[in-house]
């Protein structure tokens, strides 16, 4: 009988495992979230895009999953400071995963990074988005856009010089049409897939870097 009992927990525990690690599917509603700054500040999505936003503060979201580790990074950080320079309408935030805030503040200042950052130590968000596998292994950097209405129209995993056209296609299809249709990391209309999961290695030629649970 204990037997049994065990089985059953071990199996919901597994169950739920997979779910929260489950890939959004682009052309759903994204994951809602409530995260703090690296200021203090508190952040909720739902205050930004969807139903409960308020009249006039609704605007599309751009979220970048990073980490200071992540040379990839490094490198997409500064194409999206202008890309906000650009587009005012929407709003840029960077994710960091899994990182204490000294380590964070040494990295704005000497990059001098200017977007807000957004603290997720845990990696609660990061598993949302499907940026975390169930291997506790982070694939960054990644991108995530959602339209005013909360829909997650555009998932992109890595960065390598020429990506952010199809995210500022992306951008111009959110201000200019009511209701765009969800695109993939390439621009091209999106099925209603999930994206395909994160793979094994610590840095890739697709411009991707994963960091190994210590």
């Amino acid at each position: 009988m204990r037997i049994i009992k065990s089985t059953i927990i071990l199996l919901g525990i597994l169950f739920l495992s997979n779910r929260a690690n489950a890939q959004p599917v682009m052309g759903n509603k994204a994951p809602t979230f409530f995260l703090r700054t690296l200021n203090g500040d508190s952040f909720f999505l739902s205050r930004h895009v969807g139903e409960s936003a308020k009249p006039g503060q609704q605007q599309p979201i751009v979220l970048s999953f990073f980490a200071t580790w992540c040379i990839p990074c490094k490198a997409e950080i500064p194409i999206l400071h202008q890309l906000q320079e650009n587009y005012p309408e929407v709003k840029f935030l960077l994710v960091n995963v899994e990182e204490k805030s000294d380590l964070v503040n040494k990295y704005v200042q000497a990059n001098s990074i200017t977007l807000p950052i957004l603290m997720d130590m845990y990696s609660v968000v990061a598993k949302k988005f499907g940026i975390v596998n169930e291997k506790n292994v982070a694939v960054l950097p990644q991108l995530a856009v959602i339209d005013k209405s909360g829909g997650l129209v555009y998932l992109h995993e890595g960065y390598e010089p020429g990506d952010e056209e199809a995210l500022e296609g992306t951008l111009r299809a959110l201000l200019n049409a009511a209701s765009p249709a969800a695109v993939q990391g390439d621009g091209t209309p999106a099925t209603e897939t999930p994206a395909e999961a994160p793979g094994n290695g610590v840095e890739e030629e697709t411009g991707e870097q994963e960091k190994t649970p210590s």
